[in-house]
């Protein structure tokens, strides 16, 4: 995988700013999702992929989708938006992993 990719896949701050600051970081949001459709393509046929890289893929959108239930009763528009976009992050998590080789 090209290091330049995972980079900015670790670096991205949308889950850090949405667990410490509950601040919805639209930008950091799509430029994740980019990213994960970019790493979808560098992970087809590949038989290894980046452990690092697949835990954070892991708590993507658990963490999203947790954060929008805790904020049901008290901001119901913006526990959609997340709920939302927890939806999208599996989807596209899902998609990377399914690339790979199987062997």
């Amino acid at each position: 995988m090209e290091e330049m990719l995972k980079s900015r896949i670790l670096g991205n701050e949308f889950l850090d700013k949405l667990r410490i600051s509950l601040v919805v970081d639209r930008a950091a949001f799509d430029s994740l999702c980019k990213d994960l459709v970019e790493l979808s393509k560098a992970w087809r046929g590949q038989e290894r992929i980046d452990k690092e890289v697949v835990q954070l893929l892991c708590v993507l959108a658990p963490v999203t989708q947790g954060m929008a239930r805790s904020l049901e009763d008290m901001q119901p528009g913006l526990a959609r938006e997340l709920s939302a976009m927890a939806t999208k992050l599996d989807a596209l998590v899902l998609e990377c992993l399914s690339e790979m080789a199987v062997t």
